[in-house]
């Protein structure tokens, strides 16, 4: 048991594909989300000898697995039945950003493994509501940790402050981080800001970034933003977001970005590249 932790695009995936390889035993890799899911079949059938054939699915309305190499949302195997005994048929288990087990419904999951082979992989191994102890009680002590790469580039880093009153001296002392995190979700005066700012840069033809872990909160920066400067290319990426309409957000991104001009992603719930 155990987890690795190495920053986004340094092999996490690749290393895993070769523990697999290595061990030859029925493996179970979760997810949380579909297009993670669909990056580990690509891995897979890059790295290692498995054909699509023998790489299942368990995600959504995809229900075959074939006990090589099955991939899953957590999601979707928190409400299989006999969950303990399908659990039980895999010796290896490898969980793909395991920061999430504090989840309470992630670790009902993962209290269910039988399996002592448990494999974390992750980028951030600290949570904002302190609760990551919990991901190493499931997946076991970090193992080890991949540093970036050596000659990578180092951007220059720029700290703007917008100073915004967003109620936060309302909450009280000590609350939850998630009360907190509602408080900036409701503020409207911080969605403007933040709007304005990405209209003014778009419009200094910069290319724009903007990360959330909420949903309604991109929505709410997206309309503020087309309410100040309509038709600017902005693009949005969630976890909900279908293949086919990612292909093509990300065909018209590129045209954009090519064209020089100014232009936003959104993105939510996965990695992007």
């Amino acid at each position: 048991m155990g987890v690795l932790v190495a920053p986004t695009g340094t092999g996490k995936t690749v290393i895993a594909c070769a523990l697999i390889a290595e061990l030859s035993l029925p493996t179970l890799v979760i997810c949380h989300r579909t297009q993670i899911a669909e990056q580990w079949a690509k891995r897979l059938m890059e790295f290692t000898s498995l054909t699509k054939a023998k790489i299942g699915f368990i995600l959504g309305s995809k229900k075959k697995h074939h006990g090589v190499v099955d991939i899953a949302l957590f999601q979707s195997l928190i409400k299989k039945e006999n969950l303990q005994d399908f659990l039980a048929s895999y010796s290896l288990i490898l969980v793909d950003e395991s920061h999430h087990i504090p989840a309470l419904s992630f670790e009902t999951l993962l209290s269910k493994v039988a399996s002592k082979r448990i494999i974390g992989l992750m980028a951030t191994p600290k949570r904002a509501d302190g609760f990551h102890p919990i991901m190493e009680m499931q997946c076991g002590p970090i193992r080890h940790v991949i540093e970036a790469p050596l000659g990578t580039k180092e951007f220059e880093k720029q700290l703007i402050l917008r100073e915004v009153d967003s109620g936060l001296n309302e909450v009280p002392a000590g609350s939850d981080i998630h009360m907190i995190w509602e408080k900036l979700l409701a503020s409207e005066m911080r969605v403007k800001l933040i709007a304005e700012d990405v209209a003014a840069l778009i419009k200094k033809r910069r290319r724009i970034l903007v990360l959330s872990e909420r949903k309604e909160l991109l929505n709410k920066i997206i309309a503020a933003t087309e309410s100040i400067e309509h038709k600017l290319p902005i693009f949005l990426i969630t976890g909900a977001t279908g293949v086919k309409a990612r292909r093509t957000i990300f065909a018209d991104l590129e045209v954009a970005l090519q064209s020089g001009k100014g232009c936003a992603l959104f993105a939510h719930g996965f990695a992007c590249w």
